[in-house]
Formats: C-alpha cells, structure tokens, sequence
C-alpha cells in the first residue's frame, strides 16, 4: 500500500448511516460515544444527528422521510462501498451492533483483519484496524465511488482543486485513490473490476 499522507480529520464529511429509528442516537453515549449535533429534522427529508463512536469516527445518523438517501449504487460516479478504519476493531464492533442493530462478520482467507458490516444477512460496509500508514490518523469512515477510469478520475479531480492523500494503486482485483476535496472531505474512488487480460 502506498504513503498515506496525513490530513485533518475535520468536519466536512460525506457519511450518513440509515437507520429506520433514529432515536438510536440516545443509544450513542451510552454505548461510548459523542453526540456532536443532536437530532434535527432537514426540512421534509429526513431526520439525522452527527455522532462520534468512542475512537472518535464521525458519521451522521439518517431517517429518511421524502428522501431515502443515495437512490443510485454501485454504478460510475456513485457510492459503492462505506468503511471506516479503527485502531481495535474488537471493542469498537460492540458500540455499532448497539447503535445501529446490525452484525458484523469476519472475512475469512485474506491477509488481512476485515470485517463485514451486514444488515439482514446482506454486507452493507466494513471495518478495519489502520495499517501502519495510517498509525497518524484519527479513526475514520470513508466513502468510495465508483469510477470506470481510477487514474483518469484522479487527473480530472486535481484540476479541480482536489488533493490526492493515496494515489492510483491495485489492492486485489481493485484499482483505488483517496482524495480530498478543495473543502477538506475526504472520499475514495475505486475501479471495481479490472479487465481481463
């Protein structure tokens, strides 16, 4: 795996976890984490609340109403894939279960600890311990989109202010670049499949 160079792990953020209750939030402290803003409604959308787990990961809470969230997946230019990377993936599964009702799974027969976040037996996002190049940074979600091009979405998006933090690299059959925007949110791109050769 490539440098990771570090950044600010400030507001600006793109995830927002469902949920079909999002009363969970008065779960959250007592679980170990942080209401950062407590519920609010955003205008007939939905209701959400911005929290953070007990390592310090923000995301934000969503009850849709008029607007379930991301309509379009696993498609160019769409969200693919949420993961949040964490120094103890043991004590953090815990708070998640608690919070949100959901499951977490191992992956057995790769070589490294990750788990499935999974909801109704479906694996919806994932986990893991930050490898040694992320040692320095606070414990975080990412969002990755789907691109046909990694490399070409990587040139566009430094034309447009972006900041590549990992450049364009193979990881498995994946090829996938973390960038920041020019408001400091941190998102992934990733190429899901490789051609055959």
């Amino acid at each position: 795996m490539p440098e990771v160079t570090k950044y600010d792990q400030g507001t600006p953020s793109w995830v927002d976890l469902a949920t079909t209750d999002v009363e969970a939030a008065a779960k959250v402290e007592p679980a170990g984490g942080r209401v950062v803003m407590q519920l609010f409604d955003v205008m007939d959308n939905g209701r959400m609340a911005v929290i953070t787990d007990p390592e310090g990961a923000y995301f934000a809470l969503w009850q849709p109403k008029e607007s379930i969230g991301a309509e379009i997946v696993n498609e160019h230019g769409a969200l693919c894939w949420n993961e949040v990377a964490v120094d103890d993936p043991q004590k953090l599964i815990p708070f998640y279960e608690q919070v949100l009702n959901v499951k977490f799974g191992r992956v057995e027969g790769v070589d490294m600890e990750y788990w499935m976040l999974k909801v109704g037996g479906r694996d919806v996002g994932g986990m893991m311990p930050k490898n040694e190049q992320m040692k320095g940074l606070a414990s975080h979600w990412s969002v990755y989109f789907a691109v046909d091009d990694c490399d070409g979405s990587v040139e566009k998006a430094k034309s447009m202010k972006a900041q590549v933090i990992v450049p364009p690299a193979d990881m498995g059959p994946y090829r996938f670049a973390v960038l920041q925007d020019p408001q400091g949110a941190v998102f992934s791109v990733v190429k899901m499949e490789q051609p055959a050769e």
